[in-house]
């Protein structure tokens, strides 16, 4: 039975779809949204009628067989431990990303990694990326070349370090869902998927922030569901309170996408659990809980940046997309800037930058945004930007679309770098994965047939054009997936368990504003969506639908 309030969100879902496929099959193929044919607007509203039927119809059958699969089914006594669910996964996972560790050895030390360390070396610092990883890898980095003089030792120990982060994460999960209905057989093939998946596999032994702060949004999530499913259990546990504290703001600590998104989840989640009349008398519980998480992030944070004395790259970051729409029109339509815009742009933006715009990355351009200029009168660029934007927007929308449909559009080729040249290879099709060791660091694979298969999954784009299988490897289809499982949620019952998915949600959305599509800002979906899958097809939860509609 669907629910009321939810009984058009099939065609919300749909219409997504029919503009994400319309919209970046135009942006892959001609590099720009045909906004001036006819074929842009009737083909999603074709499509939105087709996905809407389609996807109402899959809903009601989902549900359905449920429905009947939870009637037929028994509560298992199956006494599983918690303790050793966790310990084989966390062991499994661990030997098999350490195999491909003394592969690619001493791991992916990449995307920004060179800056931050030097910036600890150079003991200058700014708030570019975020302290708290900036300091554990210079802290740690530093000490192990001090203890060994070798910086592959170093940044080995620092990448081991994250790889148990993310290890321990995963067998959590692994244990989380073993002892919530998760068959044995289930729960080895979850635990190999987890430590096999390339994607998952090249997160965990990459330097970059985004991989603990995947394993740390994921931790989250668990713990919400713990939350929501069990309040009176959840808040009667300080220790279940504290770590989700911890790992809340651990979150907002390694991304700022992350506490823009907790921000917004918030108010929504308070909001849902006063509205929930099973959750509304915990929604007090709840809302200190999450005040608590930002304000510890806000005091850390800016305790942090403080005790370094780190300066401000001010606003650059947050105007990528502005930045890179002003840019477009004035490299494609120089012609029709009058003098006076052209002048107010230059304030902002050298005109040798200006000539350095690449459609698919802001990063060449932002990087030398005029901080002081827009300081000074941020209104007088926001004024800018809105006039342009009355005048061009057709070269908003596609500046907008090129940085990010490979976040949404299934077919994209990641290939956001073509052409650039780093430390040690150019990107060529794709640049889906960084894959390199920068400096100080040099690659010295202990097993070269692996480093070979991961060079080939991240620099090759053969994977990505194979029909079915490149879905697999695609942000945009794992976006379809979540977007299509989160919908279900909400319109068939289940909207107190798609709560905890609104942070992965959101977090999303964030990125869809970001400078480029990059794999390793949405990798969690790749353990989220099934996550999504076994909370909406477990037992247990299908009989609290059953039990809730019977009560109305």
């Amino acid at each position: 039975m669907i629910s009321h309030r939810a009984r058009f969100l099939n065609w919300i879902v749909a219409f997504v779809f029919g503009v994400c496929l319309t919209f970046g099959f135009q942006a892959k193929n001609y590099g720009e949204v045909l906004l001036t044919n006819p074929v842009t607007y009737i083909l999603p509203v074709v499509m939105t009628v087709l996905f809407g039927f389609m996807i109402k119809y899959i809903w009601q059958k989902w549900d359905l067989i449920l429905s009947k699969k939870a009637m037929q089914v028994r509560t298992q006594e199956d006494n599983v431990s918690f303790k050793k669910a966790f310990l084989t996964a966390f062991l499994i996972i661990s030997v098999l990303y350490l195999i491909v560790f003394l592969g690619v050895y001493p791991g992916f030390f990449c995307y920004d990694a060179q800056d931050e360390l030097v910036e600890t070396i150079a003991r200058t610092f700014s708030n570019q990326h975020p302290m708290l990883h900036v300091l554990s890898m210079g802290g740690i980095v530093q000490a192990f070349h001090k203890l060994t003089g070798d910086y592959n030792i170093a940044i080995a120990a620092f990448i081991l370090f994250g790889m148990l982060i993310t290890s321990g994460v995963y067998g959590f999960l692994v244990a989380y869902l073993r002892t919530n209905g998760l068959g044995k057989r289930g729960a080895l093939i979850f635990t190999l998927y987890l430590g096999l998946f390339p994607v998952l596999v090249m997160l965990a032994l990459c330097s970059t922030k985004d991989g603990v702060f995947g394993a740390f949004l994921i931790l989250t999530v668990l713990y919400l569901l713990k939350m929501i499913k069990n309040p009176q259990d959840f808040f009667s546990k300080k220790k279940e309170v504290i770590i989700f504290v911890i790992s809340a703001t651990l979150m907002m600590l390694l991304r700022s996408n992350g506490i823009y998104a907790f921000i917004v989840f918030l108010p929504i989640a308070v909001f849902a659990f006063w509205k929930t009349l099973g959750l509304r008398k915990y929604f007090k519980q709840f809302l200190v809980v999450g005040v608590i998480a930002v304000i510890a992030f806000f005091v850390i944070n800016k305790g942090m940046l403080h005790a370094v004395n780190a300066s401000d790259i001010g606003h650059r970051e947050i105007l990528s997309v502005p930045i890179q729409q002003i840019t477009r029109v004035y490299c494609y339509d120089p012609d029709s800037l009058s003098q006076d815009e052209k002048n107010s742009i230059l304030k902002y933006l050298p005109d040798e930058t200006l000539k350095r715009y690449e459609p698919k990355a802001a990063d060449v351009v932002k990087i030398d945004f005029n901080e002081a200029a827009f300081s000074e009168s941020p209104s007088d660029f926001i004024k800018l930007w809105m006039s342009l934007m009355t005048k061009h927007p057709k070269a908003y929308v596609d500046a907008w679309v090129m940085t990010s449909y490979g976040m949404w559009y299934p077919g994209a080729i990641m290939d956001n770098y073509k052409g650039h040249d780093v430390y040690t290879h150019s990107y060529e099709e794709t640049s889906y994965f960084a894959f390199e060791t920068e400096p100080p660091g040099e690659r010295d694979s202990k097993i070269p047939v692996i480093n070979d298969i991961y060079r080939w999954f991240s620099l090759d784009s053969t994977i990505q054009k194979i029909p079915v299988i490149n879905m697999l490897f695609s942000p945009g289809f794992m976006f379809f997936v979540f977007i299509f499982v989160l919908g279900f949620m909400i319109s068939y019952g289940r909207g107190r368990l798609a709560i905890a998915f609104l942070i992965p949600f959101l977090t999303l959305l964030t990125n869809f504003i970001g400078p480029l599509s990059l794999v390793r800002y949405v990798f969690y979906l790749w353990v989220i969506i099934p996550i999504m899958f076994f909370e909406v097809t477990k037992a247990e939860n299908v009989k609290a639908v059953r039990k809730e509609r019977m009560e109305k």
